[in-house]
């Protein structure tokens, strides 16, 4: 899926440099992202791929960044959200689309975005000539550094620098422009932007009043939005990957899939759960007269693996759930599917569900190892299920067994006690525990109207 969306990236930027008027062009690739490079005399522009970058919610995206560091001392980079208020005010087109799902939408996107791109590269030329211009873009490049990654792209860099000659300049720049680039994607993936896009104004106002700390272009969305005459849409339907893809993004689509594959498996791992539950059980009290482990109810505590281990496994079974229970939704779901669960995502995923299954085995294991045990020789008793150990007690060391109408009370010489009801059920207790104390000499002391 992801090297099909490369494959029409690729194809189509090949096709615009062509009639892009630029010196060379050149085009990288991996199996994730690529880049495709147009040169030109005083700057550089990179159409960007990208199905992961740094930010928490922009996947599959498509951006333009526009180099200027042969004309600058320092290295001057920007996104077109950075510069197109100084080319033009007016211009508040899409420049970053997010959630790219499939070709489709790519050969949508890019064909809108180059277009964009074409109308303002004249500006772009002329701007490019002047060094006032780019003084003008410097400032605003180190107001929205700040702004995001907290850091004078300027001051502060040159401190570093001369504090530290081990450091190379390039370095830096690279690391500080990757941060402050994935900070500004972050901003351009979110609802109150695809409220603008989408001609929400009033909504779109009112969610970047709220923001404390925003861009300059965001600062220019509002006054936009506060001279505007009427609401448009900036991007008909077509275009709208970022409107789908948040909606796909945080909406119970992506729950249902989820629910379903818990309440398939929960049922073979519930049974699988208990089974090993009474098999590590049979195993430690195979020299027991008996044990409250071997209770029924006590291995209900099994359902929490079983809850456990049927939603790491339904992650595994998707695709089926997707193709058998959601069958109108299928291919867009696993479109989705595809950019948001990638494969380093998954590789990941698939060590910690190994991981998260080891220490479920050990919960049962703890499960079926906490409780109250009686051998020949005296009781056994683990409070907890991280009482690994336990405390054992021979008959001669209880002094007494306390009966209550709903609860047995057992008292130790060392000033310890239990309530036996916490591990078993009164009957259990009064049929199969204290006949065992009985016979093993045990003084039994019934308080007010107990049953024995």
């Amino acid at each position: 899926m992801i090297t099909d969306i490369i494959d029409v990236f690729e194809r189509k930027f090949n096709t615009f440099a062509d009639t892009a008027n630029a010196f060379t062009s050149r085009f990288i690739r991996d199996e994730d992202s690529a880049i495709g490079t147009l040169c030109y005399r005083n700057f550089n522009v990179e159409f960007e791929y990208c199905l992961e970058y740094r930010g928490a919610i922009e996947k599959s995206g498509l951006n333009i960044i526009v180099d200027f560091s042969k004309r600058t001392q320092l290295p001057l980079k920007c996104m077109m959200y950075d510069i197109i208020g100084l080319l033009d005010k007016n211009n508040f087109n899409c420049w970053f689309y997010c959630f790219i799902e499939n070709e489709e939408r790519m050969e949508l996107c890019f064909d809108k975005l180059s277009t964009d791109f074409e109308e303002v590269l004249p500006k772009l030329r002329d701007f490019a000539g002047s060094v006032d211009n780019l003084k003008k873009l410097e400032e605003i490049i180190k107001k929205n550094i700040k702004t995001t990654v907290g850091i004078d792209n300027i001051d502060d860099i040159k401190t570093e620098l001369e504090d530290n000659d081990e450091v190379m300049a390039d370095d830096v720049y690279d690391y500080l422009y990757s941060l402050y680039f994935g900070f500004e994607m972050n901003a351009f993936a979110t609802n109150e932007y695809r409220d603008f896009l989408s001609g929400d104004f009033k909504k779109a106002l009112k969610r970047y009043q709220k923001k404390k700390h925003r861009l300059v272009y965001e600062d220019a969305i509002c006054e936009y939005i506060k001279s505007a005459y009427k609401s448009d849409p900036v991007l008909t339907k077509e275009y709208e990957c970022l409107k789908d893809g948040l909606e796909e993004y945080y909406s119970s689509n992506g729950f249902a899939p989820f629910a379903v594959s818990c309440g398939v498996l929960i049922v073979p791992f519930f049974v699988l759960s208990v089974i090993l539950y009474y098999a590590i059980a049979l195993i430690l009290y195979s020299n027991s007269l008996y044990a409250t482990a071997l209770e029924w109810y006590n291995s209900i505590a099994c359902i929490l693996s079983a809850l456990i281990g049927s939603m790491l496994g339904g992650y595994f079974l998707r695709e089926r759930i997707y193709r058998n229970f959601f069958k109108k939704k299928y291919k867009r779901m696993m479109n989705y599917d595809a950019i948001f669960n990638t494969e380093k995502t998954k590789k990941k995923l698939k060590i910690f569900v190994y991981l998260v299954y080891i220490l479920v085995l050990i919960f049962v294991f703890l499960s079926a190892n906490c409780g109250v045990s009686l051998n020949d020789r005296g009781v056994h008793i683990n409070k907890t299920i991280f009482d690994f150990d336990g405390s054992f007690y021979r008959y001669n060391e209880i002094s007494v067994a306390e009966c209550e109408e709903y609860n047995v009370t057992l008292y130790f010489d060392d000033g310890e006690s239990i309530d036996m009801c916490d591990y078993a059920e009164i009957n259990d207790v009064n049929e199969n525990i204290l006949p065992i104390l009985k016979q093993n000499g045990v003084e039994i002391v019934e308080v007010g109207n107990s049953t024995e």
